[in-house]
């Protein structure tokens, strides 16, 4: 069933819905994704029991986590100086950049060890994207590809294939991939924000309103 976390204001985690099994850890985050969650101080903690709860050492400043599956999940994390590092949740095994990134999105498929799981693009201080795996299962290393276009956010997800919607520095939304084939397409106008999860896709106006397309 579905579920979903939050960050109180105090930074602590609160699940509800259909919540998977595992404690949710206790103490203060200043970010979630999925079933992880950067503590402060820049720790990644992990707490889905059945997806797996592996966490690699060292401080981050950014997380992103890839689709939860029966089969297990990965999640991949940016460090200070802009490199990052993907890892499977339920082996541990690791993927990792050593190119400048100001931020990392992960959904998708590619096969890290024995979990077929992500895709995973990151975003450049120049507002171009590379993207690594997602259209094809296929072990490590990953060939990158450039992604067309300047963005100051981008949010990747999977529907036969990874798809990538961003937001350009004009505030408007641009996407790529199977997303573009879907029956509705991007709201026009400025945003703020977005997220684009299996067959929908959810993008905060200028005004604070919330707008959603699907497949």
């Amino acid at each position: 069933g579905a579920f979903a976390c939050g960050l109180k204001r105090s930074r602590a985690v609160v699940c509800w819905g259909h919540v998977p099994p595992g404690h949710v850890p206790a103490g203060s985050f200043t970010q979630i994704s999925g079933t992880c969650g950067l503590k402060v101080g820049g720790r990644v903690a992990c707490w889905d029991t059945d997806l797996g709860t592996h966490t690699p050492l060292g401080s981050f400043t950014q997380l992103s986590a890839g689709g939860d599956y029966d089969w297990g999940s990965s999640a991949c994390a940016l460090r200070a100086g802009g490199s990052f590092l993907c890892w499977n949740l339920i082996t541990g095994e690791k993927f990792e950049t050593r190119t400048a990134f100001t931020q990392v999105t992960a959904g998708g498929y590619v096969q890290i060890g024995a979990v077929i799981q992500l895709g995973v693009c990151g975003l450049r201080k120049s507002g171009s994207v590379d993207c690594w795996g997602g259209d094809e299962p296929g072990r490590l290393p990953l060939r990158v590809r450039r992604v067309a276009g300047s963005f100051t956010q981008v949010n990747a997800g999977y529907d036969d294939g990874l798809s990538l919607c961003g937001l350009t520095r004009s505030k408007h939304i641009h996407c790529q991939g199977p997303v573009d084939a879907w029956s509705s397409a991007p709201p026009s106008g400025t945003f703020t924000q977005l997220s684009l999860g299996e067959n929908f896709a959810c993008a905060l106006r200028t005004g604070g309103r919330l707008a959603c397309w699907v497949n």
